[in-house]
């Protein structure tokens, strides 16, 4: 596993599951990354229309109040460059279909291989 530095980099965790939302962090905590933790996709589109140190979003689907699918096509509206990657434990072939159609650049399943989703955020930041 390489080496990461995202030392002036912030990414928002959009993930309601406490667990979940840990294992991610944990994952991320020693690349220098600022995390936000939002629980809804509500959340997160106030928090990113508001934010703009936000350099990518990992966003679960399914979440309270709004998904991520809807959330994802509500950020898109105002904003096509962020990098949006799902992350979900649903591995079905319709999810996939349904969260790229909405605009994210990526979509990982869980149980999260900590390389893997370092190397694809690497890529986009």
């Amino acid at each position: 596993m390489g080496t990461y530095n995202w030392v002036n980099k912030t990414i928002l965790i959009v993930e309601d599951d406490d667990f979940n939302f840990i294992v991610i962090n944990e994952i991320l905590n020693f690349t220098n990354v600022n995390t936000i933790r939002k629980v809804n996709g509500k959340e997160a589109v106030t928090e990113f229309r508001s934010n703009s140190d936000i350099d990518l979003i990992l966003m679960d689907i399914e979440m309270p109040i709004m998904n991520g699918i809807t959330a994802t096509k509500k950020i898109r509206k105002f904003n096509n460059v962020i990098p949006i990657i799902i992350v979900t434990a649903y591995a079905i072939r319709h999810e996939k279909y349904e969260s790229i159609k909405a605009g994210s650049n990526c979509f990982i399943t869980k149980p999260i291989e900590e390389k893997e989703i370092l190397e694809i955020i690497n890529s986009y930041i």
